[in-house]
């Protein structure tokens, strides 16, 4: 509401690492970057890397991650902010969704929602059911969720 831009984005520090969601703030697109006090916000792979634009859903913003555990978009989790301006930030994980909804589903990793539709960006295996010998494909269709239906969690920020 002050004119503040928000960027949230993952770095990887090192390699091999896990990455870190870091974010940062500017009065204008093309005014000077400059990290906000809060980052990282996350150090946790479960929870660091976006998995699309933030949400507004009438209750506020929700922040969707992927789970890069295990394997890429292993599932993805919404988190409601609570607190965001230029010294603060805080989140609380409301709901999680493991990508089982569609048959041969393996990975999601891309969430965003409209008010027509809701499209996911997932990982989908050809023949046989191992992820060593999935195709990746971009392919929206409507998803059997909404942050309502989310699964309820009780867990923290992720910080």
């Amino acid at each position: 509401s002050d004119g503040t831009h928000y960027f949230f984005t993952s770095l990887i520090q090192a390699p091999g690492a896990h990455a870190q969601l870091f974010l940062f703030t500017s009065a204008g697109l093309r005014e000077p970057w400059r990290l906000h006090p809060a980052s990282p916000l996350s150090r946790d792979a479960r929870f660091a890397r976006n998995a699309g634009p933030l949400i507004e859903d009438g209750a506020g913003l929700v922040r969707p991650s992927q789970d890069t555990t295990l394997w890429y978009g292993r599932q993805m989790h919404f988190h409601r902010i609570t607190k965001l301006d230029s010294k603060e930030y805080r989140e609380h994980r409301i709901g999680t969704r493991s990508p089982n909804f569609v048959s041969s589903l393996v990975g999601t990793h891309t969430y965003a929602q409209s008010p027509h539709w809701e499209a996911v960006d997932g990982l989908f295996t050809r023949g046989s059911n191992a992820v060593g010998s999935a195709q990746r494909t971009v392919r929206p269709f409507s998803l059997p969720l909404t942050l309502s239906r989310a699964r309820a969690t009780s867990s923290g920020s992720g910080r």
